[in-house]
């Protein structure tokens, strides 16, 4: 038999392209050019998937990646994405993270490796309390980017937001007196912003012609799979956006044990933070209602740890992210 795999007739391609998972598929589409056009529709598939997350873990200054599949029920994949070095990840929504990474600020899809930078941030260094989220995809014409930060959080009341619309080459700033504690979290649904702060408050902010209009709520339950409810009195004429949230610790904890699994005997004086940023993903089959995955740190100290051993600290930050590809022209530009 003559001819290599590259020579494969490209409906036999196309059939081996459905039949692959996500990072196979990767794989697959990076082989040739032949390759990659007979696995469009499956790439076609892959954009439309919807469900729970994946866990994307990394260092505090390395390349090196672990992304868990399914959250603490999937298979672990080791990945290297310069992208991530020393960088931190402020949102994810659908497949796009939003980076930090000393002033500058960058959308970036691990899993079609797709990077588009934004207009440098006007901090070199983010405040000890932040959150950020954006409306749509980068690739779309209205796309806006919100982040919202505090300075002395826990006593302060004083909120800054910087908006940067797509096209805009310099963010706009706004300042407004809200309540002291620490920011959660923040998504965009229905045309406004969700900014969860304290653990019990809402603010929702429209942006229109550069003028911005604050509405607070004081949220009196959130629940897994039920609609949060609302102080009556403090309700304005538009109900926030119905979401779900999720625990996580489960995921994590499972992470956690195969990392412990791996050191062996040395990871009995290992304590493990994992630091994550806020995500919103898809539910599936109600479209009137969001995930919510709320900006959290977990440490886990050693279950037993040993007299005599050097105690350590090993932090992590990580991002739940769906696992979505986008095909992107490389000189797409914000």
């Amino acid at each position: 038999m003559s001819g290599g795999a590259s020579d494969l007739p490209h409906d036999l391609l196309s059939l081996v392209a459905d039949e692959l998972g996500l990072i196979d598929l990767l794989s697959f589409r990076a082989v040739c050019r032949d390759w990659r056009s007979a696995s469009t529709w499956s790439t076609a598939a892959v954009e439309s998937m919807h469900g729970y997350p994946w866990l994307l873990i990394y260092g505090e200054d390395s390349p090196i990646c672990i992304l868990q599949s399914r959250g603490n029920m999937g298979i672990s994949y080791k990945l290297r994405f310069e992208e991530l070095d020393g960088a931190i990840c402020m949102a994810s929504i659908e497949g796009w993270l939003l980076l930090f990474n000393k002033g500058s600020m960058f959308f970036f899809c691990p899993f079609s490796r797709t990077r588009i930078d934004l207009p440098n941030y006007p901090l070199l260094e983010l405040p000890e309390s932040y959150v950020a989220t954006f409306s749509s995809a980068p690739t779309r014409q209205d796309c806006i980017v919100a982040v919202a930060t505090k300075n002395n959080a826990k006593s302060s009341s004083k909120l800054e937001v910087r908006l940067l619309f797509r096209g805009y080459k310099k963010w706009l700033e706004y300042e407004h007196e809200t309540c002291s504690g620490e920011l959660d979290m923040a998504i965009y649904h229905n045309g406004v912003f969700h900014i969860f702060h304290d653990s019990s408050k809402l603010l929702t902010f429209i942006s229109v012609d550069g003028e911005v209009t604050w509405k607070l709520y004081l949220l009196l339950t959130v629940s897994k799979g039920t609609e949060p409810k609302f102080d009556e009195s403090w309700l304005g004429d538009k109900k926030p956006v119905k979401y779900v949230t999720w625990k996580t610790e489960k995921a994590l904890l499972s992470f956690i044990n195969r990392m412990k699994n791996n050191f062996g005997s040395d990871s009995s004086s290992i304590t493990w933070s994992i630091s994550t940023c806020g995500t919103k993903f898809g539910v599936q089959n109600d479209p009137t209602q969001c995930g919510v995955i709320y900006k959290e740190k977990k440490v886990f100290p050693p279950l037993d740890p040993q007299e005599g051993c050097d105690s350590r600290t090993c932090n992590l930050k990580a991002v739940w992210i769906q696992p979505r590809y986008f095909q992107v022209s490389p000189h797409q530009t914000w």
